[in-house]
């Protein structure tokens, strides 16, 4: 793989928001990988931006949440991507009390933001539902298509059947702790009618 990874055989970049977070990727190996700065993403060794389309599978945690300019790290993030890059982001879930707990988390995940992402959906809400608004312009020239979902539930809620999960994510908040996402990025953006 080009660029930097955070550990021998292990094809991974890990980005993180703050030193304290960064410490995640230094068990990898001893390597720190890639961070968010605020304004652009950089190799933690050598302190110098990361080189455009360099990146073929990332592992984003403890980053989206805390993200003041989320539409500036979308943009940086698919700048970094290789075409088809597997990016996994990991963070607490909106209706979780955790997700704003601790005060330097903006924002919680849900499925829902990350529909945004993907240009054929854009284009599907600007035709369908007439949604052609700001949100939409500002994520012109990014393309990740949302591959996977996953819900991780608090510890009272694993042994408890899918049923009971489902009505409990409608009706109660702290069911599903963090949510995992999985996407490719597809370079250039699918052109679409």
């Amino acid at each position: 793989m080009d660029g930097p990874t955070i550990a021998e055989g292990w094809d991974t970049t890990e980005i993180s928001d703050s030193a304290i977070y960064r410490a995640v990727s230094l068990a990898w190996n001893d390597k720190e990988g890639i961070h968010w700065d605020g304004r652009q993403i950089v190799d933690c060794a050598t302190k110098k931006r990361v080189e455009d389309s360099s990146l073929n599978s990332i592992m984003v945690t403890g980053t989206i949440e805390r993200v003041h300019d989320i539409i500036g790290f979308w943009h940086e993030l698919y700048r970094v991507c290789a075409h088809a890059a597997q990016v996994t982001v990991s963070g607490p879930y909106w209706s979780c009390v955790d997700s704003l707990a601790d005060p330097t988390r903006v924002r919680g995940l849900s499925e829902q933001m990350f529909v945004y992402l993907s240009a054929p959906s854009r284009v599907w809400m600007a035709k369908e539902v007439g949604e052609d608004g700001y949100a939409l312009r500002l994520l012109d020239g990014l393309d990740f298509e949302p591959t996977r979902y996953v819900r991780i539930t608090g510890q009272e809620w694993e042994a408890r059947s899918d049923e009971a999960k489902s009505w409990g994510l409608t009706h109660n908040n702290n069911v599903c702790r963090r949510l995992e996402v999985a996407l490719q990025a597809y370079k250039p953006t699918r052109k679409l009618d």
